[in-house]
C-alpha cells in the first residue's frame, strides 16, 4: 500500500485558515510569489507534501479576490468548519450526503446564534439506504431550515457552501466522517464576488425549485454545462492531460481521451481500486489502457471527485463524476482554474499522487 504523505500543511494569505505561514511581503504579488516558491523548495527538501493553497493566488494588500485550492485529507474539516463558524448572517449548504456530527452540530450552533442557515440534501443518495434522514432530523430539531434537492435533477450531487454571501467552498466529496480521514478529494475556497454571487443565486433557485440564470464563465454547473465544458478542456489539450477521478465510465470521455493520445497528447489517469462489489470502471479502464492512456491506482487515500489538468496550464475541480448520468442528469458544481500558481500547485500534487500510485 503506498504510504500516505507526511502531514505538512502550509498555507498563505487566507483569513479562513488557522494553520498558515504569514507572508510579510503580501503587498507585492511578485515578492509574495517569490517567497512562496522559496517555502515550497524548503518543504520539498524536507520530504513533505506541498499543499496547493501555498501556490494559490493570494489576497494582496488591495484585498483582491482569491481562489485557493486544498487537498483532503490534509485539510480535514477545517475549511468547512471555518466557514460555518465564521458566518454572521447566512449559510447556504447543498450536498448529496451529510452524516458527520462534527459538521451537523456547528450548523445547529450557527442557527442558535442567529445565522440564517439553509441546507439542501439529496433525497435518495446513491448507495446509502438510510440516506440523509438522520441528518435532516438533527437539523430540523435544531430549527435549521432543510429541504431535499430539486426534483428537476436526477440527483443533487453538488457539494458547496456559501457563508454571508462573501465566500464559498466547492467540494468534491460528501460531508461524511470518512471523507475527512481517508479520501483524496479537492476543495476550492472561492471569494471571487461574481462566483460567490452566482453560487448563492443557484442555491436559492434550487431551494425555490426555480430555474437558475448562469453567467459566470469559470463555474461549471451540471446538468447542462458539465459534458460540454469537460470535453472542451480535453479537446483543447496539446501536450498533456492529467486526471484524478473516482469514476470514469462515459463513452464519449473515453473516446476523446483516446483521440488525445492519437494526436500526441500524454494522458495520465489516477483512480482507486474498488474495495468491494463490482467495479463499474473496469470496462472503460480496459479501453483507455488499450488506447494508450497511462493508468495507475492510488489505494490510500482513495480518490473521490474529479480533477483535470490540461497542458499544466488549465485545471478543473468538481463534484462531477465522469459518467453519463452525472454529466447529463445531476446537479453538480465544478470550477475551471487558470491562475498559473494554482495550476502549478495542482500539478505538483498530482505528481505526488502519481508517484505514490501503482
Amino acid at each position: 500500500m503506498p504510504p500516505v504523505s507526511k502531514r505538512c500543511y502550509y498555507t498563505t494569505g487566507d483569513e479562513l485558515t488557522q494553520k498558515r505561514v504569514q507572508n510579510p511581503l503580501v503587498a507585492s504579488p511578485l515578492s509574495s510569489r517569490f517567497w512562496a516558491c522559496m517555502i515550497v523548495v524548503a518543504i520539498l527538501a524536507a520530504g513533505c507534501r506541498v499543499n496547493p493553497s501555498l501556490l494559490s493566488s493570494t489576497t494582496t494588500a488591495e484585498n483582491l479576490p482569491s481562489i485557493r485550492l486544498l487537498f483532503e485529507p490534509d485539510a480535514q474539516r477545517e475549511p468547512l468548519l471555518d466557514l460555518i463558524n465564521s458566518a454572521k448572517r447566512s449559510i447556504r449548504l447543498e450536498t448529496d450526503l451529510l452524516d458527520d456530527k462534527e459538521i451537523i452540530d456547528p450548523l445547529v450552533a450557527a442557527k442558535s446564534r442567529g445565522v440564517d442557515v439553509r441546507v439542501i440534501l439529496e433525497a435518495e443518495p446513491s448507495g446509502f439506504p438510510i440516506g440523509n434522514k438522520p441528518a435532516m432530523d438533527e437539523l430540523l430539531k435544531g430549527n435549521v431550515s432543510v429541504k431535499t434537492g430539486n426534483p428537476a435533477f436526477k440527483q443533487t450531487h453538488a457539494k458547496t457552501i456559501v457563508a454571508d454571501n462573501r465566500v464559498a467552498a466547492i467540494f468534491t466529496v460528501s460531508q461524511t466522517q470518512p471523507a475527512f480521514v481517508g479520501f483524496r478529494s479537492f476543495v476550492v475556497i472561492d471569494s471571487n464576488p461574481s462566483d460567490v454571487a452566482e453560487i448563492t443565486r443557484v442555491l436559492d433557485s434550487d431551494w425555490n425549485r426555480s430555474p437558475a440564470t448562469l453567467s459566470v464563465s469559470d463555474l461549471v454547473w451540471g446538468p447542462g454545462q458539465s459534458r460540454t465544458r469537460l470535453l472542451g478542456l480535453i479537446d483543447g489539450a496539446q501536450r498533456t492531460i492529467d486526471i484524478e477521478a473516482e469514476q470514469l465510465q462515459d463513452n464519449q470521455i473515453v473516446e476523446q481521451l483516446k483521440a488525445a493520445v492519437q494526436r500526441g497528447v500524454t494522458v495520465r489517469l489516477i483512480m482507486s481500486p474498488i474495495q468491494t462489489g463490482i467495479d463499474e470502471n473496469l470496462a472503460a479502464q480496459d479501453k483507455l489502457t488499450k488506447g494508450g492512456i497511462q493508468l495507475r491506482f492510488l489505494k490510500n487515500p482513495e480518490v473521490h471527485g474529479t480533477l483535470i489538468i490540461a497542458d499544466q496550464a488549465r485545471g478543473f475541480v468538481g463534484s462531477q463524476d465522469l459518467t453519463a448520468v452525472s454529466l447529463d442528469s445531476y446537479r453538480d458544481l465544478g470550477i475551471e482554474l487558470h491562475d498559473p500558481v494554482t495550476v502549478r500547485g495542482m500539478t505538483l500534487n498530482f505528481t505526488s499522487d502519481w508517484n505514490a500510485s501503482k
